[in-house]
């Protein structure tokens, strides 16, 4: 089952990336010849917000060779606030932005007028970092020539921009990084003196109160070093775990030692009540260990045996870490873990070769599977020699975590797999080892874990796959011996459960093909006959599963059966579709026969890997190699909004406040932050920020 991801429309304002230095390489297409334009991409950066406002700082325009820009999300509010040579965001306090612009600091009220010089550190192109704002001050890691990268302070004044301490002394630098303000102090990691490894250093803003606070060092390539958890700040050294609490006091919470390897400790990720960090063995590889806060309650998770590995990037998820975790023979696969030993289980194997990272990952984590948070209980799947992989419970404890159900008694597996949460109990699919993979459903209790229906009588199980709620119904997918797979649901009740509809009568298999769920309507089409299939909309009942149109369906490269893109934009449903002769048709649909219709088709050209829809207000644009369209759900709504004559194709779409706003390029612009409200008048570049040169 393929199931497309519906995109959100939301811009989150304060993380906007601009497309690669990449993208301005020359074309390979000889007829068309790269202008001599500028472009955003060379010196976009993040945004930061400061009132009702956003700034950006472009590098190296031509003319200006840097700039800091602000914008209200219109075109006429983009505006150039103050040209600075190659400028860097810092961070906002109150009503003033800090901007580094080489070694010069710069401060903003928004205004030309009000963006002005606070003081240029040195001669040498030494920008400031690490910036954090304490006590009303901005402190940052700065640079000038008697004394290095030192830790500075600024009030936003010339007088008030000092240096706090020359640690290193003279000319040579302390290079103080990661600071973290914690308890009314500020602290930081600073180099022992001509020394390779990182000591922990704290201040309250003055010389004198400026010291090192603990001598132990901290390896300065490690990462996640400094980590506020439980009211403390713990950090790590290259052997030792320690915490600062909040009257000042350092504990050694633990000390590791290895005979062949030095430990490394690192990775500190607090996730609900432990803090869980990475430890290096004498195997060469990297144990997993959390902690409490006390001695006694630090331990090892995982980890120790020669052929296994734990990756050094750990995500918070919950009161769970997830990991990557390498054993020879399985590879890298996705754990997570609660701090207990039966906690640690695997969720997914990676189908990745190299070590798994999860920065970014988010909600995104590949656990649909595997587990499922019903409010006061949490329920997953997990291995073991004596039951197999099973279904187990936790409440976040050790004691608490224990084997729930062996489904399929003995060493054998029942394989429980989708888990669903529907009306207070979780229910999901798995084979006693009689049946056959069937319904099951649990309400956290060893007695109220039952096998719900036995939908295909007999051994061969019903195979039911996928969960989503329509109405007032938990669907899924089955096959009762009789019907082929078909489209099921639950009301949580006996008699409840039943088929929906028999989409393709008989024993053949309708190829249901999910396409979106509303809160009240589930979207899906059925294999297609001679290139046409089938839309269906369901609201779990079987008079509200009914056809709504027919469609052309081909496949798109290596795509499944069904609609190549889908969106919602409004209460309607968008759908791409490839139709025979390589075309490729827009359709709409709000849940109704005659609500459902074809918008445009499209030419055999329009037709690549990156087409998308994305939702604006109750409008959907698509663009469709460099040609950029719009439609409100009818024919004569859905039109050509500007064509960028196959140049370069329309990039980075988001729709923020009912307008689409996007990357694209012009033969006279160089590739530029563009938006649209829909119309062709409408549509335009917000600002060539970084204009042709002369």
């Amino acid at each position: 089952m393929r199931f497309i991801c519906i995109p959100c429309a939301l811009l989150v304002l304060l993380s906007i990336s601009w497309t690669s230095a990449q993208d301005a390489k020359p074309t390979q297409n000889p007829r068309y010849l790269r202008p001599e334009a500028g472009s955003l991409d060379r010196g976009g950066t993040r945004m930061l917000q400061m009132g009702d406002k956003l700034y950006f700082t472009v590098n190296d325009t031509g003319e200006h060779q840097g700039a800091l820009y602000c914008t209200d999300g219109t075109p006429e509010g983009t505006r150039l606030v103050r040209a600075l040579p190659n400028p860097t965001l810092l961070a906002v306090m109150g009503s003033t932005l800090f901007v580094a612009s080489g070694p010069e600091l710069w401060k903003s009220d928004g205004s030309p007028d009000g963006t002005v010089l606070v003081k240029d550190l040195s001669d040498r192109a030494a920008p400031a970092r690490f910036p954090v704002v304490f006590h009303d001050k901005l402190y940052f890691a700065g640079y000038d020539e008697a004394h290095g990268y030192e830790l500075w302070q600024s009030d936003g004044t010339a007088e008030g921009t000092v240096l706090v301490k020359d640690i290193a002394k003279g000319a040579d630098s302390s290079n103080p990084s990661h600071l973290i303000v914690f308890n009314d102090k500020l602290y930081f990691r600073a180099p022992q003196y001509r020394g390779y490894s990182d000591e922990l250093w704290e201040s309250d803003g003055t010389d004198e109160g400026t010291k090192v606070m603990h001598t132990s060092s901290l390896n300065a390539s490690r990462k996640e070093a400094i980590v506020s958890f439980k009211e403390g700040l713990y950090f790590a050294s290259t052997d030792a775990l320690f915490r600062i609490d909040l009257t000042g006091n350092v504990t050694t919470i633990k000390r590791f030692s290895q005979q062949k390897r030095t430990p490394y400790v690192t990775s500190l990720t607090a996730a609900g009540d432990r803090l869980f960090f990475t430890v290096g063995n004498d195997a060469g590889g990297t144990d997993l260990w959390c902690s409490d806060g006390s001695a006694a309650g630090t331990k090892l998770v995982t980890g120790t045996h020669p052929s296994e590995r734990i990756s050094t990037t750990l995500c918070a998820f919950g009161e769970y870490v997830v990991f990557g975790r390498f054993e020879t023979g399985a590879g890298w696969e996705t754990w997570k873990s609660n701090g207990t030993e039966a906690g640690s289980v695997r969720l997914a194997r990676s189908e990745f070769r190299g070590e798994l990272r999860f920065e970014d990952y988010g909600t995104d984590l590949p656990h649909g599977n595997s587990f499922a948070d019903a409010t006061d209980y949490f329920v997953f799947r997990a291995y073991d020699h004596a039951h197999g992989e099973e279904l187990w419970i936790t409440d976040g404890s050790e004691p608490g975590t224990v084997l729930l159900a062996d489904i399929q008694a003995g060493g054998k597996s029942s394989s429980p797999r989708d888990f669903g949460k529907f009306r207070g109990s979780v229910y999901f699919f798995a084979d006693n080892g009689v049946l056959g993979t069937e319904l099951w459903r649990t309400d956290g209790t060893a007695e109220g874990t039952r096998l719900f229906m036995n939908i295909n009588a007999g051994v061969t199980g019903s195979e039911p796959w996928g969960f989503a709620v329509a109405g007032n119904s938990l669907l899924f997918q089955a096959d009762d011996g009789v019907h082929g797979f078909e489209l099921w649901r639950t009301d949580g009740s006996d008699q409840g459960t039943v088929l929906v509809r028999d989409c393709l009568p008989g024993e053949l298999d309708s190829g249901i093909t999910v396409l979106a769920s509303s809160a009240t309507h589930y979207y899906f089409t059925t294999a297609p006959v001679d290139d046409r299939g089938t839309l269906w909309v369901s609201d779990g009942t079987t008079d509200g599963t009914t056809e709504i149109a027919e469609l052309p369906m081909r496949k798109v490269y290596q795509k499944d059966w069904g609609p190549y893109e889908a969106a919602f934009a409004g209460e309607r449903l968008f759908m791409l579709v490839k139709a025979p002769e390589e075309v490729l048709e827009l359709w709409t649909s709000d849940a109704t026969r005659q609500g459902t219709q074809r918008l445009a088709s499209f030419s055999k050209n329009s037709v690549f890997y990156g087409s998308k829809l994305v939702p604006a207000g109750d409008k959907v644009f698509a663009n469709l190699r460099g040609q950029l369209w719009v439609s409100d759900g009818t024919v004569e709504g859905t039109t050509l909004v500007h064509d960028f004559d196959g140049w370069s194709s329309v990039g980075q779409m988001v729709g923020f406040e009912g307008k689409l706003f996007f990357a694209a390029t012009d033969r006279v612009h160089g590739r530029e932050l563009w938006v649209s409200d829909g119309t062709p008048e409408g549509t335009r570049m917000v600002k060539d920020i970084y204009p042709p040169r002369k």
